[in-house]
């Protein structure tokens, strides 16, 4: 699925992060596959509709960064994403880590219906694990923490005593998580510019030794300014960097599907549209609810989306009946 949002500059509150009611859907579209020059044809038929596009918040998908840089669209690369894939520079080679996360695993593999049980690290994600390596340092340092109280836990000390190996690694890497924390904090609330680079700089420690940490520094920082030249480039007063809404809106579509994955993609995707509608007109929802009939919708399923996986199961099955 292929959602575009958008919203005039004009209209952009940069004292707060974005909010549903804040966009407009321009366009939900349906393929087996994305290259670039689909996403192309797609934005054309976005710009025909609205005009200019000055530029475009998403994350680092070749497909999607191919079809902006053919389009001439400048991509404003996600926060978010930019972040993770710095992290995942430092640390997935390192050594550290790939022990950490692999005892971790053994560890949730061997004690799940033991006594320990209510002590289990947290599972580790397959897909954007380096965006969400908080609850592993969280679950370590807490067990840090336990391993140096008076308690009396004999069996959880035996299975749990490798963590305190990892105290110096554990804090490193929580003091880059910190920083990752509050930089995206500023930009995500305040948008891109000079002011913020500098309140993003100054989360800094001016004395910091750790090599891994001054290095995040220099990726992050190279990462602000790279971008801050796009905010001059097209005249903007601050830049959005974060496509969280639209991440947001794909995982409230999720969770509406998600009884019954084995649907596919059905016409239900036009929810994402309804997310990003504002409640409080309710004229032009009385006037969508009167206008818009059934036999439209499944007119837009059949031409956008055509046979479901339900709807060909079903006839596949039928046919195979004696």
């Amino acid at each position: 699925m292929l959602v575009i949002l958008g919203i005039r500059e004009k209209n952009i509150d940069f004292t707060r992060a974005l909010k549903y009611q804040d966009l407009i859907t321009l366009s939900i579209k349906i393929s087996n596959s994305w290259k670039g020059e689909d996403i192309k044809k797609e934005i054309d038929l976005v710009k025909k509709e609205i005009g200019h596009i000055k530029y475009a918040v998403a994350d680092m998908g070749n497909a999607l960064k191919k079809g902006l840089r053919i389009s001439s669209i400048y991509h404003v690369v996600d926060i978010t994403h930019k972040i993770s894939w710095f992290i995942k520079q430092l640390y997935s080679k390192e050594e550290r880590f790939i022990s950490y996360t692999k005892k971790l695993a053994h560890l949730r593999g061997s004690i799940p219906l033991s006594k320990l049980a209510y002590i289990l690290p947290p599972t580790q994600r397959v897909h954007s694990r380096y965006m969400n390596l908080k609850p592993i340092v969280d679950w370590g340092n807490s067990i840090i923490h336990l391993l140096k109280s008076k308690k009396e836990l004999k069996q959880e000390r035996e299975k749990l005593g490798f963590v305190k190996d990892y105290k110096k690694f554990l804090k490193e890497i929580d003091t880059i998580i910190t920083f990752a924390i509050k930089i995206q904090k500023i930009i995500k609330n305040k948008g891109l510019s000079k002011k913020t680079i500098d309140l993003c700089e100054k989360i800094f420690s001016k004395n910091q030794h750790n090599e891994k940490i001054i290095r995040f520094k220099e990726q992050i920082m190279g990462y602000l300014k790279e971008t801050l030249a796009i905010e001059q480039e097209i005249k903007s007063p601050k830049l959005l960097c974060t496509s969280d809404i639209l991440e947001s809106c794909f995982g409230k579509y999720k969770s509406m599907i998600n009884s019954n994955k084995s649907l596919g993609i059905t016409d239900l995707c036009l929810t994402i549209a309804a997310i990003t509608s504002d409640y409080r007109n309710e004229q032009e929802i009385f006037n969508a609810m009167k206008n818009i009939r059934t036999k439209e919708v499944i007119q837009w399923k059949n031409k956008n989306i055509g046979k479901t996986l339900l709807a060909r199961r079903r006839e596949v099955l039928k046919k195979s009946r004696v």
